[in-house]
């Protein structure tokens, strides 16, 4: 029980028992006939008797024990009622903890079981994601098999195709090589035999010109005076058309300096050429035959400095003199004009032109 509830107690029980030993006391005092009032309304002699305090003590403490009695009887019966009010308190808390233990392991089992449900439906996803896998890993080791095998294929393939193009090549040059060596041989006949031919010629016509000769000698002071005054002609002529040509040149350098630089080195060829053909121009000797309107193609190989190396007829003019003279005049005309610059003079080491000395 409370102690809220027991004090009210306490105290309604004291003072029923206070109440309750005024009214035995009351009860329990003597009345004589002598204390009543008469009729003329005077008071008579009232004895009274003295109350035992023994008896009170008695009495009060009877009531007390009863009263605590009581008390005790009410507190037990309360306590009684307290403690079967705990006990279904206590019943009822277990029936629901028990409710709700067992709602926790059914949630518990549930869960279990949507977990089972979980792990077995992510195993077999696994499971199915696993071979996927291993099915995925298979096709593409069997892939890059494949493609191992097509590149390695591929790759023998390139292999003796490249042997097969260098045996081609290399059977290509030796054919080559074998042909230039037969062209070079053919053409060594054939200068040769030119050669021989042209020494031949020369023979017959320095043979022919000694027959001539006594013929030419009474002539010659003739032609030497009609051959100087043609000369001077020529001098004349070839002045002007040096100074023509270097007015041409300087017109042509103007113009070539506001050109792009592409043009240059096919401009320094044609202005070198042309003083090439200037300066053989002026070393050829006429030979005694007659030269009017005759040509030839002279190919010349030079040094770097501009010295003649080799001079050789690649298309002749017909006359055998005349093609003579013109070499002769190339040597003569050594070192011809060609440019300082290593990369300008390339095209000037084997150049070849027609020389004209008419035109």
């Amino acid at each position: 029980m409370s102690d809220r509830l027991r004090e009210p107690l306490s105290l309604f029980a004291s003072v029923l028992l206070h109440a309750a030993i005024i009214v035995l006391f009351l009860i329990n005092i003597p009345f004589d006939k002598s204390t009543v009032v008469g009729s003329k309304g005077l008071p008579e002699t009232v004895e009274a008797s003295v109350v035992d305090e023994a008896v009170i003590d008695a009495e009060m403490a009877r009531l007390q024990q009863q009263a605590l009695q009581e008390q005790q009887q009410q507190q037990l019966a309360e306590i009684e009622k307290e403690r079967e009010r705990v006990q279904q308190q206590a019943e009822l808390e277990r029936q629901q903890a028990e409710e709700a233990r067992l709602a926790r392991e059914a949630q518990h089992q549930q869960q279990l079981a949507e977990q089972q449900t979980v792990l077995a439906e992510q195993q077999r996803k696994a499971e199915v994601e696993k071979k996927r896998q291993a099915e995925v890993e298979g096709k593409r080791k069997a892939e890059a098999e494949k493609k191992l095998q097509v590149e390695a294929e591929v790759k023998r393939k390139a292999e003796a195709e490249k042997k097969r193009q260098v045996e081609a090549e290399v059977k290509r040059k030796a054919e080559a090589e074998k042909k230039r060596q037969v062209e070079a041989e053919v053409k060594r006949k054939a200068e040769a035999e030119k050669k021989r031919q042209a020494e031949a010629e020369e023979k017959r016509e320095a043979e022919a010109e000694k027959k001539r000769q006594a013929e030419a000698d009474k002539k010659r002071k003739a032609e030497a005076e009609a051959e100087k005054q043609r000369k001077a002609e020529a001098k004349k002529q070839l002045e002007a058309a040096l100074k023509s040509e270097q007015e041409a040149e300087a017109a042509a350098s103007r113009a070539a300096s506001e050109r792009a630089a592409a043009g240059e080195q096919k401009k320094l060829i044609s202005r070198y050429a042309r003083r090439i053909r200037l300066a053989v121009k002026r070393s050829w000797l006429r030979p005694l035959s007659s030269s009017k309107g005759l040509s030839c193609h002279i190919q010349v190989k030079l040094a770097p400095s501009g010295r003649v190396i080799g001079v050789s007829v690649v298309r002749s003019s017909g006359s055998s003199a005349f093609d003579r003279s013109a070499e002769r005049a190339v040597y003569k005309a050594s070192p011809l004009p060609v440019p300082d610059d290593p990369e300008a003079f390339a095209p000037f080491r084997d150049f070849d032109f027609t020389f004209t000395p008419d035109g």
